[in-house]
């Protein structure tokens, strides 16, 4: 993929892993660094750079390894031999492997500009809130069918705003609006929303958001981490 890859980037150097996913069109699956990667890495690293200078690996998002990917380059990320250097490109660090981060220099970068979250994301989050406040279980039990139709990354990729989503009423909650970095229009809409929720409610909600995030990777059926998950809603909103 190394030529789409490079394309890719030239065409959209703040690509997502989502795009990155829609272009690969393998939205129903889940992003894996295997062993052959790995062992792929190995061999390249037998030959010498093509003019004799430094090597330079880098890999993206080095959190979707396998663990047996990950054990077959610790070795080499340990110790790496003189002029080679490894450039691990992560968004969530806190998921690579306890030995893989010991052996790295942490550097964090800040984003160049705050991209905006999905508009579809907001939908779906709004349309299940909007469901909660109105006592209607059975449209809850259609959101979570809705939601499993989509790609397993699309569902983490839904998870994950949502927890940005729902920090942003927060703020709103706390009155913090200034920190919520929203326009004025979804402004309104966050204050219509936090207006209505409770303390309780986001610690309960970013728990449970965090929880099926970890359980999407471990492919528990769509549809009934969907169901759980939006009923958990519906009781903490009625609460």
């Amino acid at each position: 993929f190394l030529d789409l890859w490079r394309s890719s980037y030239l065409e959209n150097p703040g690509i997502t892993e989502q795009e990155w996913y829609q272009k690969l069109e393998i939205e129903n699956k889940q992003g894996a660094i295997g062993v052959a990667e790995a062992g792929n890495i190995l061999r390249k690293l037998q030959f010498r750079s093509f003019d004799g200078g430094a090597r330079v690996i880098a890999i993206w998002l080095p959190e979707r390894m396998h663990p047996a990917a990950a054990n077959k380059l610790l070795k080499i990320l340990e110790e790496p031999s003189p002029g080679t250097y490894f450039l691990l490109v992560s968004h969530r660090p806190d998921q690579l492997l306890p030995t893989i981060r010991s052996r790295c220099m942490l550097v964090q970068v800040p984003s160049k500009e705050r991209r905006p979250l999905p508009r579809e994301a907001y939908l779906n989050l709004e349309k299940l809130l909007d469901l909660c406040f109105s006592g209607k279980p059975s449209g809850v039990l259609d959101w979570a069918e809705d939601m499993a139709t989509l790609g397993r990354e699309s569902q983490k990729a839904f998870m994950a705003s949502a927890l940005q989503i729902l920090r942003q009423y927060y703020m709103v909650f706390l009155g913090l609006p200034s920190l919520a970095f929203l326009d004025a229009a979804s402004l309104t809409t966050a204050s219509r929303y936090a207006s209505r929720m409770s303390e309780t409610f986001f610690r309960r909600i970013y728990d449970r958001l965090n929880t099926a995030t970890g359980q999407l990777e471990r492919n528990v059926n769509g549809k009934a981490l969907f169901c759980s998950l939006g009923f958990d809603f519906f009781l903490s909103l009625q609460r």
